[in-house]
């Protein structure tokens, strides 16, 4: 008899030719056996799905750092960064976000990356890394819950879920919230399996407390998990009574407080108050299920219901749209109804619609999404299968998985679903899906007929409910070139901005966002006669579109046609009372005054401008307006105001300097006109100044020296 031999791994395997001794057979089934052990051991299995996911996240990141995108953050992404540098310039609690509707755990995370020096670039690779985390607890719970077998499929599985791996490479909080309820699943799971009298059960019920809070923390709505472990920790608190919810419950709000009281201080509401915006997004009218609201005049209108109404507080504008929102669910139940129906359908299928970040170019410049399995197209007809033959599924363990699921779910059917909203179901669905695939396997294996039956039936439904009843075109919503026409307009790149533009305009020749954005890029672009025909056009499709009127207002004063010009810009005023538009506005009719010299109405309106919103530029322009009119105390009080708020502000600072000169305020007028020559080092004037100031204080060589730099930089 011919026999050939390998060794893997120390274990040596009999291949036997097809004559063979039926006594060797029971050896190498055991052998076998012995090889299928090793594949699926815990930490050889672990570490490979790791190092698999942190590779494929790797390719992703090497797939997009090309994109516009990459560099120039847009949407949440911009404000997750925007809130991260103001925590690193010392406002903790973000007075200046008075409206913001993000947690405050990632952009605590991005400030500490940040302080740490790491960029854009190595920000993505820590959160591949903390992709490829997710993976291996994904594993990790999946084991615990089912089979070995069933763990390493759904480790494999999450390794190759393509909506993990595009939202481990965008700025968003996803990725964190996924880690936390993970890292909390496999801290339950552990606590379950302790003995009663170990000191482990305590502290994981005050582990859980912290992840929910840390969650709560990076997503409002995620507090919807709460019951879901406080039942869980109840079930499993045996003769500890009382006890391990008292200690859930404690490490919980000790954990959240800073943050609840944070709120309350700011916002005067303990949590954020986009919770009754995100509900009246799903229960509306001219709802569909999704976000459908987006940046532009759909945003603004929305906006505009809850300031028309006297609004204006974030905890007033919260309570506005919730009224609203159940007005409509009264009114209109069936219409209600069949909304949550269509979340339902939404929350289930394989489209991800996009939000917060631009799916569809990332997809169209991926090498690797072409390359992977559909997401939900896959994982709910598999999870079906695992819930339906039970694939070694523990059934208190299921139940917990299941709560978290629902959770989600019941998050989905009262805000909106969308691709980044719902995938912090999809581990738990993923681990229900290997089980599935074990199960599918056992059954083809053992060739059962009843459970092969039961198969076929839940992929059937899983596969219909997968990819039917949902239009797919209808809620599309993010007009991916628009906002890549906005990301060329930050980088400066007004051409690249206004093909893509005219793309936009192709798709959709009725948009006023796009006419009102190529305005934009042809003022950049030195266009103004295009400039005004894309605003009028802006104006004429949506006649409510405040900031299309603002910015025709701003082009037609700054061309000399003042009367038509302020006409359009009260016109923007009358539409859009919110303050940071009602500052802006009053400004460039300031402006307007100036110009014309009519320094009173010009002070008028800038002190209105100050009364919506104080900026630098408002109490700069009412320091030129007090000048006009010889007020020369209230000039030095403005541009005092000015610098305060930007010590940047060189021409404040000038103005601000030689007025202290003139008061005879020597080291006050030194050190403004020296922080004018900071912040601009190409202005003549300023040396000038410096130049009389050195003489009256008795110091010609300084002054010859500032006299030089004038007359450098061109003044006689």
């Amino acid at each position: 008899m011919l026999v050939r031999r390998w060794c893997i791994d120390g274990t040596v395997i009999a291949s036997l030719n097809r004559h063979r001794d039926p006594s060797a057979v029971p050896d190498c089934k055991r052998m076998i056996q012995t090889l299928k052990k090793r594949i699926i051991e815990p930490r050889a299995a672990g570490v490979a799905i790791f190092v698999l996911a942190l590779g494929l996240r790797l390719l992703h990141l090497l797939d997009i750092h090309s994109l516009p995108h990459f560099r120039q953050l847009v949407l949440d992404a911009q404000e997750y960064d925007a809130m991260a540098s103001r925590l690193l310039g010392g406002d903790w609690l973000l007075e200046l976000e008075r409206g913001y509707v993000h947690g405050i755990l990632y952009p605590l995370l991005l400030a500490g990356w940040k302080w740490l020096g790491l960029g854009p670039v190595a920000i993505r690779l820590a959160q591949a890394a903390m992709g490829a985390a997710c993976c291996w607890l994904i594993f990790r719970v999946a084991r615990r819950c089912t089979t070995p077998a069933a763990g390493v499929v759904a480790g494999l599985l999450a390794a190759l879920y393509w909506p993990f791996i595009l939202f481990s490479g965008e700025l968003l909080a996803t990725t964190l919230v996924l880690l936390l309820e993970l890292m909390l699943v496999d801290t339950l799971l552990t606590g379950r399996t302790a003995p009663p009298s170990s000191t482990i059960a305590p502290m994981r019920n005050v582990l859980a407390g912290v992840l929910v809070a840390l969650l709560i923390m990076t997503r409002a709505n995620a507090a919807l998990v709460a019951p879901v472990v406080i039942w869980w920790i109840w079930r499993a608190r045996g003769r500890r009574g009382w006890r391990p919810l008292a200690e859930f419950v404690v490490a919980l709000l000790v954990t959240v407080s800073p943050y609840l009281v944070r709120n309350q201080i700011v916002q005067g509401n303990p949590m954020p108050f986009q919770g009754g915006w995100s509900f009246y997004q799903g229960a509306n009218p001219d709802a569909d299920g999704t976000p459908y609201v987006r940046q532009g005049s759909q945003w603004q209108r929305l906006e505009m219901m809850a300031v028309r109404a006297g609004a204006i507080e974030p905890a007033e504008r919260g309570a506005f749209y919730l009224q609203q929102s159940l007005r409509f669910i009264g009114d209109n139940p069936a219409q209600w109804l069949n909304l949550t129906y269509r979340k339902l359908r939404l929350f289930w299928h394989d489209h991800e619609v996009p939000v917060s970040a631009d799916l569809r170019a990332i997809e169209a410049q991926s090498h690797l999404w072409p390359a992977l399995p559909p997401a939900m197209g896959v994982i709910v007809p598999l999870a079906l299968v695992g819930l339906v033959l039970g694939g070694g599924l523990v059934e208190a363990n299921r139940r917990l998985l299941a709560g978290f699921v629902l959770a989600w779910l019941v998050s989905g059917l009262l805000f909106t679903v969308s691709a980044r909203y719902r995938l912090p179901a999809a581990p738990f669905l993923i681990v229900f899906a290997g089980s599935g695939v074990t199960a599918l396997i056992e059954v083809v294996r053992r060739r059962r007929a009843q459970g092969g039956w039961q198969a076929a039936g839940a992929l059937g439904v899983g596969l219909v409910v997968a990819f039917t009843g949902v239009d797919e075109e209808a809620i599309d919503h993010l007009r991916s070139e628009w906002l890549l026409a906005h990301v060329h307009i930050r980088r400066g790149d007004y051409l690249a901005a206004e093909n893509a533009l005219q793309a936009a305009q192709t798709r959709d020749p009725n948009s006023a966002d796009v006419h009102n954005s190529l305005g934009v890029v042809h003022e950049h672009l030195r266009q103004p006669l295009l400039a005004e025909q894309a605003y009028r056009r802006a104006v004429v499709l949506e006649p409510d579109y405040a900031r299309a009127w603002m910015n025709l207002g701003k082009l037609l004063l700054r061309r000399g046609k003042s009367a038509e010009g302020s006409s359009a810009v009260r016109r923007s005023l009358k539409l859009d009372p919110r303050p940071p538009a009602q500052s802006q506005g009053w400004y460039e009719l300031g402006l307007a005054g100036l110009a014309r010299r009519q320094h009173h109405d010009a002070r008028a309106a800038f002190t209105r401008a100050l009364a919506a919103a104080p900026t630098a530029l408002a109490w700069y322009g009412k320091s030129v307006a007090s000048a006009g009119l010889g007020m020369a105390e209230d000039q030095v009080l403005c541009l005092e105001r000015a610098v305060a708020l930007e010590p940047g502000l060189a021409p404040a600072q000038r103005n601000l300097g030689a007025l202290y000169v003139r008061q005879g305020r020597y080291a006050a007028a030194e050190r403004a006109l020296l922080a004018a020559v900071d912040a601009d080092q190409t202005n003549g004037l300023t040396q000038q100044h410096l130049a009389g100031l050195y003489r009256l204080t008795g110091r010609p060589d300084a002054a010859r020296q500032a006299l030089a730099n004038a007359r450098r930089l061109g003044v006689r």
